[in-house]
């Protein structure tokens, strides 16, 4: 049985290496960074299968916790069926969604209302980052996820996340990577890779697009190398940082019996077998809560004023990787300490709905399409929210439903609010409407690139408009 599971095991990890080729190379979408991410997993699901049985202790009550190679079985037989599930799924939602064309990954550079939104993302960046400074000054990673500085520094230096996706697309590179070093230097400082997902990722693959859908031969050549350095960068950035959290936390220093733990994360899918464990001894399911949790973040701030009124305590709510920690660990329900353990979209979906919980997979392939399908429809969103969509993604497929929803709220809200007064100013100022309503399609042309095009286009709006389309169209493409 044991070698049937282990062959399972290897090739759900090798459909899941070709799942994520076709998605970059063949369909060119941004769900293979997804699929990347569950390859990576998956391959620890192969590596757990193969050890064999493992003995677990508990740290905090000092119970054994074996689990068996038809447990293993089980975990791996669930992990596959997901993943295929999602598969088609996300496929099958981005055929019907998916824009006609696709945009090229650039934004023009002399674009003014684009200018105006980025100045004030620039106030927010780097006045959020001093006051968080101050409010992070001697603290370290077991404050960060006991929320200290968790309120408006923070927020206003999420909501300048879109900052770096502008300059990004802007081909403005130097600005982007400075607008990166205080989310990288706070990473650093406080042993938390979220900081990463929201400033150098999103830029890694805007870069990585703009060398694909380039018009050079030598694109493809390019983008691998960009890949394979971009994937050295985040997977070491990853491991200092997680051995530095170690040492703040003392962790690191047990290992299960026949199992590495020498990369990041590579001790989730011991900890989603032992969730399924529990779950299997009489666990009771947690049914909604993790969804709960995550359409209420979304909106926190109308259920702050709800609550209020009294009209919603989600306070009764608990996330289920509390629910998590205390399998793993034991720590008791009463503790006055928090302990928040994700171990995988898996154990969230198996935890939350039992055999059940693989309809999630639908659900989150239906979030994934529909929002990938918005960015690749227009550079202004594509700039908007890929800061967020990675984070979103990254922290569904690690099994932190709640936590993908945190920056959705006042941070998107006060990055979208800018980005809206801006767009408005410009549409009041115009002196009459334009043919598109598509915002970003009027300033789409580079300086010096697709020259023929931009005189051809630039003709055609004075043509409509008469003398003050000539006034307008003077104003607006002002290289």
């Amino acid at each position: 049985m044991f070698s049937t599971i282990e062959s399972l095991a290897l090739i759900n990890f090798i459909f899941c290496c070709v799942r994520t080729f076709w998605s970059f190379f063949i369909s060119k979408r941004l769900i293979a960074g997804s699929w990347f991410l569950i390859t990576y997993h998956s391959f620890f699901v192969y590596m757990l299968v193969k050890s064999g049985e493992i003995v677990w202790y508990k740290n905090f009550d000092g119970s054994r916790v074996i689990l068996t190679d038809e447990l293993l079985g089980s975990v791996c037989l669930y992990v596959t069926v997901f993943n295929l599930i999602f598969s088609f799924a996300d496929s099958f939602i981005y055929l019907l969604v998916k824009p006609k064309k696709s945009h090229d990954w650039t934004l023009a550079k002399a674009n003014p209302t684009i200018r105006n939104i980025t100045a004030v993302y620039f106030l927010f960046l780097f006045g959020g980052a001093a006051l968080y400074y101050f409010k992070m000054a001697g603290k370290g990673y077991l404050d960060y996820v006991d929320y200290a500085g968790s309120n408006w520094p923070i927020v206003f230096f999420w909501a300048a996340a879109p900052l770096i996706t502008f300059k990004t697309l802007q081909k403005r590179y130097f600005q982007a990577f400075i607008a990166c070093l205080p989310y990288l230097l706070f990473g650093y400082y406080l042993h938390v890779r979220s900081f990463v997902l929201l400033s150098l990722i999103p830029a890694l693959v805007i870069l990585i697009y703009q060398q694909y859908f380039g018009p050079n031969k030598k694109a493809i050549l390019r983008t691998l190398v960009l890949i394979g350095i971009s994937l050295i960068v985040l997977i070491g950035t990853s491991v200092i940082m997680t051995y530095n959290k170690q040492a703040d936390t003392g962790g690191g220093k047990r290992k299960a019996e026949g199992f590495s733990q020498s990369l990041p994360d590579a001790s989730l899918s011991r900890g989603m077998a032992i969730v399924f464990d529990g779950v299997n001894r009489g666990q009771k399911y947690t049914g909604l809560n993790s969804i709960k949790k995550y359409v209420l973040n979304i909106f926190y701030p109308f259920v702050i004023l709800a609550k209020r009124f009294g009209i919603i305590d989600n306070t009764k709510i608990v996330d289920t990787p509390v629910h998590m920690a205390r399998m793993i660990e034991g720590f008791s329900e009463h503790s006055k300490l928090l302990y928040h353990y994700p171990m995988l979209w898996y154990s969230d979906a198996y935890i939350s709905f039992g055999m059940n919980g693989l309809s999630l997979a639908v659900l989150w392939a239906f979030v994934f399409a529909v929002w990938e399908a918005g960015i690749a429809k227009s550079q202004f969103f594509s700039a908007m929210s890929l800061p967020f969509y990675i984070w979103h993604n990254y922290m569904i497929i690690r099994g932190a439903v709640a936590g993908a929803a945190v920056p959705l709220s006042y941070a998107v809200y006060f990055a979208a609010i800018v980005a809206f007064v801006f767009w408005s100013l410009q549409k009041i100022s115009s002196p009459f409407k334009p043919a598109k309503d598509h915002f970003m399609d009027r300033y789409y042309f580079e300086d010096g690139d697709n020259d023929e095009d931009f005189e051809d286009y630039r003709n055609s709006e004075r043509r409509r408009s008469g003398n003050v389309g000539d006034q307008f169209s003077d104003r607006v493409f002002k290289m």
